[in-house]
């Protein structure tokens, strides 16, 4: 029980390798222009949300890392199972929320 810690903290690694050209894109995406017609509001909402989600994840990764460790030293270790899985779930989250918005929103 207490390895899949580090499994779960390798697999919430494996976004961190992307995120160079995921920041890149964020940023030149929160820099576009807000389209003008009411129709396409909520997919530009959709889009920066997104957007902002994929620029917080190294913070969430972070936090999650060094709070499982703790919890680890401290031989807690199935809460620090399930804080090591919270950027897993944080990434699953606004991926899914985004392709949700894309469905619902995208004409």
């Amino acid at each position: 029980m207490k390895h899949i810690v580090w499994v779960w903290i390798g697999v919430s690694f494996l976004p961190m390798l992307l995120y160079p050209g995921i920041l890149i894109a964020s940023i030149m995406g929160l820099s576009a222009e807000a389209p003008v017609a009411p129709s396409d509001q909520m997919e530009y909402l959709t889009d920066i949300c997104w957007l902002w989600g994929a620029l917080l994840y190294p913070l969430v990764y972070i936090s999650s890392v060094l709070i499982s460790i703790y919890l680890f030293n401290a031989k807690k270790y199935k809460y620090a199972t399930g804080v090591a899985f919270l950027p897993t779930a944080y990434f699953l989250m606004t991926t899914g929320l985004f392709y949700l918005g894309y469905l619902l929103f995208s004409g």
